[in-house]
């Protein structure tokens, strides 16, 4: 998180002097966290662009604002811990929901240069930090819960982050495979979705709530595309897994599940719907010297029953505890997902 906090500070440097000649310091609320007594600390990065370039620097909440005392802007990137009492006028920050910022005065003007961190609030991105958490940036203005405090230290992002997985299901309803070695990537967050032969997914997120994701994108001709999904939210505590299944609603460009793209040709089953619990099948793969598998499974993506198939041509009869309804078969050999088919039970 060191590293990436000197490169984010280095990118915006140029960003700056390549938009000003003269470019202007900043400073960011790197970390937050609440004493038991309901005490605050902060934890802040200054930014310097040479000595006394920074006048002062204030903290602002909901119950208003106070300036650093005996602050000295020594020409250096550093870290400052701050509590009420290197303040000017204490200042309440409510540990349970507020908006938090910090500005600087520069060339005699007070300019609050982040947006405030808002937590506690139900449309807010944060959650109220419980005991022993923390707010830690990320990068820029995006926060996160983390369980492992490090005021005055570089953000651990390793405690900030939950487990989301899931299946991912292409515009048909069918689980998406042989995406393992491409993936999806939410950009925004840069966290990856790379499903397995069966659709399913297993990725890392930050702790935040309220975070919906309306599109991944997959890298296709060494160019990234985007394609739209039906969006979806994300809450997490720090080590929470939860459950998301992803459903595309757009097109995935030729040729990025080539195996997959000419299904009908591989697998056939019928008719359709089936009645009495037995149907026919039709397979155009190899499959007398290979593992071959036939998974049923319901809507939600759950295995229900599987069969080991020998024969191109053959007919399977279904358990009684597969009822009316709509199902998926998936045809696995070798390890690798070769079609999918949809089938109803009447």
């Amino acid at each position: 998180m060191k590293r990436f906090f000197t490169f984010f500070l280095l990118f915006i440097s140029i960003l700056r002097v390549t938009a000003n000649p003269l470019p202007s310091p900043f400073v960011e609320i790197s970390e937050l966290q609440f004493r038991a007594d309901g005490s605050w600390i902060l934890e802040i990065s200054v930014y310097s662009i040479g000595v006394n370039s920074i006048g002062a620097i204030w903290i602002k909440s909901n119950s208003g604002e106070s300036m650093i005392k005996d602050f000295e802007d020594d020409g250096s990137n550093k870290l400052l811990v701050i509590e009420n009492e290197n303040l000017t006028v204490p200042l309440f920050v409510n540990p349970l929901q507020d908006n938090v910022s910090i500005g600087i005065e520069w060339r005699d003007y007070v300019g609050w240069y982040s947006e405030p961190i808002n937590y506690g609030y139900p449309k807010s991105k944060i959650r109220t930090p419980k005991t022993g958490q923390s707010i830690a940036q990320i990068s820029g203005p995006l926060y996160s819960i983390t369980k492992s405090p490090s005021i005055g230290f570089p953000n651990d992002t390793t405690g900030m982050m939950g487990t989301i997985k899931g299946i991912v299901y292409d515009k048909n309803g069918l689980p998406l495979s042989n995406m393992s070695d491409k993936g999806l990537i939410d950009e925004y967050w840069g966290s990856w979705f790379y499903p397995q032969s069966d659709g399913s997914y297993s990725t890392r997120y930050y702790s935040r709530d309220n975070d919906n994701v309306y599109r991944l994108k997959y890298k296709y001709e060494n160019v990234l595309r985007s394609v739209d999904i039906i969006p979806y939210s994300i809450s997490l505590q720090p080590d929470s897994v939860i459950i998301r299944d992803i459903y595309l609603i757009g097109e995935i460009a030729t040729g990025i599940n080539e195996i997959n793209s000419n299904t009908e040709s591989i697998l056939k089953i019928y008719p359709q719907p089936i009645k009495q619990q037995s149907l026919n099948y039709e397979i155009s793969i190899p499959v007398k010297s290979t593992e071959t598998y036939m998974i049923f499974r319901n809507m939600n993506g759950q295995e229900l029953c599987r069969f080991l198939v020998t024969e191109n041509i053959g007919v399977l009869t279904l358990p009684e505890y597969i009822k009316n309804g709509s199902y998926i078969v998936q045809l696995i050999s070798n390890r690798k997902n070769y079609a999918a088919a949809k089938l109803i039970v009447q």
